[in-house]
């Protein structure tokens, strides 16, 4: 009976194994088809389709205004720029980018990830770096990103065309506009020039705002009729010198506190004449 189990359980781990060799095996099988969508940009303006046409016309030159994102396991995978620090990498439809016109697809090579991990890759180790605020026209656009995915994958990169343009652009800067390339960042700043300055305008103003203050009080003191202001001086005088007959009859106390008290209304009659008079 032991034998019989002893053998039973070792066909058992036998069968674990090779179940564990069969799925080693059916995850480096994958062969996925890899593709670059190129499409031609459009516009924010009446005629969206104008850069298409100029880019028909310059296609056969080798250059052009391109968008493209990278096509595998039906999705599509592309870069954007923002003003925010996050991953500007996001996934669409493929052959559907939004604001491009689809142009052509060329074929890259295979993948051999497979499709939860390939996903997991991209929108992880790839996307943190490339986030959004990092966005360049020129150094670091959608192309750059979709070159560098395909060469992850396949090890081939993107025709050279598609890029061409921003190349150029990187060799003219100096003919270029500051900040033509870093449109975000432009916005950035200005935003933040914004903001100091509207900080700085509210500050004078609670400093005009201390100094108008200040010189209303001083307007109404010196407004005020010398008599009045003589009166309150000597009523706070006479408030200061004379005590109260509960206050005199506390400095006394039990033995002598009667002769005090009698002195003190004295006192305060004295100085109610005197202020009479």
């Amino acid at each position: 009976r032991d034998a019989l189990l002893g053998g039973e359980r070792e066909h058992e781990e036998e069968q674990q194994e090779r179940t564990k060799l069969q799925n080693a095996t059916a995850a480096t099988n994958w062969r996925q088809a890899v593709y670059l969508n190129i499409y031609d940009l459009e516009t924010q303006s009446d005629d969206p389709q104008a850069i298409s046409r100029w880019n028909s016309y310059l296609y056969y030159t080798g250059l052009g205004l391109y968008h493209s994102g990278v096509e595998v396991y039906d999705k599509e995978y592309a870069f954007g720029g923002s003003a925010l620090p996050s991953t500007g990498v996001f996934v669409v439809e493929p052959r559907n980018a939004p604001c491009a016109k689809f142009r052509q697809q060329v074929f890259m090579g295979y993948t051999e990830l497979a499709p939860d991990a390939l996903h997991e890759f991209v929108m992880g180790d790839v996307a943190a770096g490339f986030a959004g605020n990092s966005y360049n026209l020129l150094k670091r656009n959608c192309n750059h990103f979709a070159d560098a995915l395909c060469q992850m994958l396949t090890g081939r990169a993107a025709p050279v065309w598609v890029n061409r343009l921003a190349w150029l652009g990187t060799q003219m800067k100096c003919v270029l506009p500051t900040g033509f390339d870093d449109p975000f960042g432009a916005a950035a700043d200005a935003a933040a020039s914004t903001s100091s300055a509207t900080a700085a305008i509210g500050a004078s103003n609670e400093r005009a705002d201390a100094c108008h203050h200040d010189d209303d009080s001083r307007r109404l003191l010196e407004c005020a009729p010398a008599e009045s202001r003589s009166d309150r001086h000597r009523d706070t005088q006479l408030n200061l010198a004379i005590p109260t007959a509960e206050t005199a009859a506390a400095a006394g106390g039990s033995g002598g506190g009667f002769g005090v008290g009698v002195a003190s209304e004295r006192s305060v009659d004295d100085a109610k004449e005197s202020r009479t008079r």
